[in-house]
């Protein structure tokens, strides 16, 4: 008999993965140099972190952002930064919608596939939700206590499940600029305990070692068998907290002679959640001096005849960003640590 955490990793390795499939036309991420794929993007502060990085100082992703994106012009000409979303909770949809169309606009490369959860496979599945924004910060495809806080009342929706192994392959790692110099792919995993199956999933699907730096949020409070989430995704943990791979050499496949990036962060970045001009910390808002809430880019100015005159924004300031924030908590007498958060596993240094 396997055990409850092995189980998943054997199912993994036992279900075929999907071949990647476009139909004849140019991967989502074509042209893009840095992709950054943001999986369960809640009401999208993540993406603004990563186009507007200066008006969010001290997320725990901005570390992660200006160590892993290249600063020479030279390597990013003729290219862009471009940014993926993926939320299932219809609550969120309507935000999202302005919110990508914001920042399209404004000239930047944006998709969000809303009231869409990542799974294993293609199909619909049922999401739980409360409408709560505090609440559902645990809303999931699987009901769990976290949601009933408060006595709130939990509501259900039919959403559309992507086999997010078969999406990468598809629309980022088959784009051109994936052999270039420079050229990276980091993603967020907050998956409110779809973890378990997925991560697995994406080292068997060899949809792993084209990522770099993937930042991944654990929620074993909220499985409904502890012990066998710990199984399944304890791999994961161990390669982050000891800058190895080795731990994943088991469940992990990657093509021949394919050089791996893959860079596992125990990162959870929950600063700026609610997007409302406030870090979460009163102490730290005063530090940083953040007094309203951060604007959406300014859109690009059209011509006569519609369009917009300018081709492209420019590419965002992350090591600026973080550097400016570094200085802002050092003239106050604080440690970057203090508004930088804590780092956990091999999270990269500013």
């Amino acid at each position: 008999m396997i055990p409850g955490g092995a189980l998943a990793l054997a199912l993994a390795a036992a279900a075929p993965c999907a071949d990647p499939v476009r139909g004849g036309r140019p991967p989502l991420a074509e042209g893009c140099l840095v992709v950054y794929v943001d999986v369960g993007t809640n009401i999208g502060v993540q993406l603004r972190k990563f186009f507007q990085p200066e008006h969010y100082p001290g997320s725990k992703a901005m570390p992660v952002f200006a160590s892993s994106f290249p600063t020479d012009e030279s390597v990013r000409r003729g290219s862009r930064p471009c940014a993926f979303g993926f939320e299932a909770n219809p609550m969120h949809t309507e935000r999202l919608r302005q919110l990508e169309a914001a920042y399209t606009a404004a000239g930047h490369r944006l998709s969000i596939a809303t009231e869409t959860a990542v799974g294993t496979a293609e199909g619909n599945t049922t999401f739980f939700f409360t409408g709560s924004l505090k609440n559902d910060r645990s809303a999931s495809v699987a009901q769990n206590a976290w949601l009933r806080r408060g006595h709130a009342r939990v509501l259900q929706a039919t959403v559309r499940t992507i086999d997010l192994a078969r999406w990468l392959r598809a629309e980022v790692f088959a784009r051109s600029e994936a052999t270039r110099p420079g050229a990276v792919v980091v993603m967020k995993l907050d998956i409110e305990g779809s973890e378990e199956s997925v991560l697995p999933w994406l080292a068997q699907c060899g949809a792993l070692c084209g990522l770099g730096p993937t930042m991944i949020e654990e929620h074993a409070r909220m499985a409904k068998d502890r012990a066998a989430y710990a199984r399944a995704v304890r791999p994961f943990i161990r390669a982050a907290r000891t800058r190895s791979l080795r731990a994943l050499a088991g469940v992990m496949r990657a093509a021949p002679g394919e050089r791996c990036t893959f860079q596992p962060l125990l990162v959870d970045d929950n600063s700026y959640s609610a997007d409302d001009g406030s870090t979460g910390n009163a102490n730290l808002d005063r530090a940083f001096g953040i007094t309203q809430r951060a604007p959406f880019p300014e859109p690009l100015p059209l011509s006569a005849d519609g369009r917009a005159e300018g081709a492209v924004a420019p590419w965002p300031y992350w090591a600026r960003a973080q550097r400016d924030a570094v200085a802002m908590l050092a003239r106050r007498g604080r440690r970057p640590e203090e508004g930088l958060g804590k780092k956990e596993g091999n999270q990269p240094n500013a």
